[in-house]
């Protein structure tokens, strides 16, 4: 009985998230998809109360993992209580006001430095596909792949996965500038590698920064532009092979495997110190090797902690209630969707008037699947400097060359 409450509840409010995108979206326009926490709820709906609908409201339910009914059922309860804190806080932002003259954009120098960054990048990602490729479609197997990509690629080329974030940053920015699509053709190579590994993480690195700001300039096509990347994810997922015995559950097996672990890491009642998580917090903001002299704890993230416990080969993940719960208890779970809201809410209320806040804003939106599929602490510092020791300097130049330009 208190389940089906739970589930009526979540119901109301996911109508009352719907109700107040509606009227935001008829006041602000494509403003509303510049708004962090509207992804953050957004999300936090598919990956957190849609399973639950699904497996206790349907009573479909295809587990991969041994976990109690009453370890299922208290992930539930704190599921929608995080969804609750976040369509509050989405019902009480605003939406972010971008104050930025794109007609100052399109200095020449800086396109050519761009263009040069852009170009170096696309021919690094060309190398190594061709490099791996004859390897790599020799391998038969998804996991397989995935290993050879994580010990030998990752090895040789350790900043496969940091190029790739920074060039989807770069496009974003390109696209913001010129309001020119063409320049996503420059992805391709990236999604042909992601397609040799199997993969999807490059391809939402590099293209989910651009998505957010599509969505922002052709906001009247939006409902059909998320329901294709929605589908899309699925399909990615299909086309790579169909696990969990099912073809629903491999297209969509995304939503719950992050859910099914955190049931798992609940019913063995698996804790970490909050002092390690707080370590990890404060060093991801510093550069790893810095962070490996200086950190006390081993630096070891909760995915990785996670991986090692479920000591499965690949498909599961955490997400933000197995991070809280693993690192402080019911006490975190409850505080860290508000301290989650909180820091959201700061970056939301902000007025756009130069690009350094556009990009922080971009990552925000962009970037909400991956709090929510992994862990938010961790990968929020990590994004945090990656965006303030790489990105803000190309900005920086950038901004220096249209000041001698003019």
């Amino acid at each position: 009985m208190i389940m089906y409450f739970c589930l009526f509840t979540s119901l109301f409010f996911s109508w009352i998230w719907a109700l107040t995108f509606i009227v935001k979206y008829k006041i602000n326009g494509g403003r509303v998809f510049l708004n962090p926490i509207f992804y953050l709820s957004g999300i936090s709906f598919l990956y957190l109360v849609l399973p639950t609908l699904v497996i206790f409201g349907l009573g479909i339910n295809n587990p991969m993992l041994n976990y109690t009914y009453e370890s299922n059922v208290i992930n539930s309860y704190l599921s929608l209580y995080c969804f609750f804190v976040f369509v509050v806080f989405y019902v009480l932002s605003d939406d972010p006001v971008i104050a930025i003259d794109r007609q100052n954009k399109n200095k020449k120098m800086e396109k050519w430095i761009l263009f040069v960054l852009i170009i170096v990048m696309v021919i690094y990602i060309m190398n190594v596909s061709h490099m791996y490729s004859p390897t790599l479609k020799g391998i038969e197997y998804r996991i397989d792949k995935y290993h050879f990509f994580a010990s030998v690629i990752t090895y040789n080329y350790p900043k496969i996965l940091l190029i790739s974030k920074l060039f989807g940053f770069l496009i974003a920015y390109k696209y913001f500038s010129t309001k020119n699509l063409l320049w996503l053709i420059a992805t391709i190579p990236f999604l042909y590698f992601d397609h040799l590994i199997q993969g999807r993480t490059i391809t939402l690195y590099v293209l989910l920064p651009s998505v957010v700001l599509i969505l922002y300039f052709y906001y009247k096509y939006a409902l059909i532009l998320s329901v294709f990347c929605i589908v899309a994810l699925g399909i990615s997922s299909l086309a790579r092979e169909i696990s969990y015995s099912n073809i629903f559950f491999t297209m969509f097996g995304e939503f719950f495997a992050t859910r099914e672990s955190t049931s798992y890491v609940i019913d063995n009642n698996f804790h970490d110190s909050i002092l390690h998580l707080l370590s990890n917090f404060t060093y991801s903001f510093f550069p790893g090797y810095i962070s490996y002299k200086l950190n006390s704890y081993e630096v070891s993230s909760y995915t990785v902690q996670l991986s090692n416990l479920i000591n499965r080969e690949t498909g599961f993940s955490g997400n933000i209630i197995g991070e809280a719960y693993f690192y402080g208890g019911y006490l975190l779970a409850f505080i860290s969707p508000i301290i989650i809201g909180l820091i959201y809410r700061f970056f939301s209320e902000y007025i756009i008037d130069n690009v350094y806040k556009l990009i922080i804003l971009i990552m925000l939106c962009s970037y909400s699947i991956w709090f929510m599929r992994s862990e938010f602490y961790v990968t929020f510092g990590s994004m945090m400097y990656m965006i303030v020791c790489y990105i803000f300097p190309i900005l920086f130049i950038f901004n220096r060359v249209k000041t001698y330009e003019k």
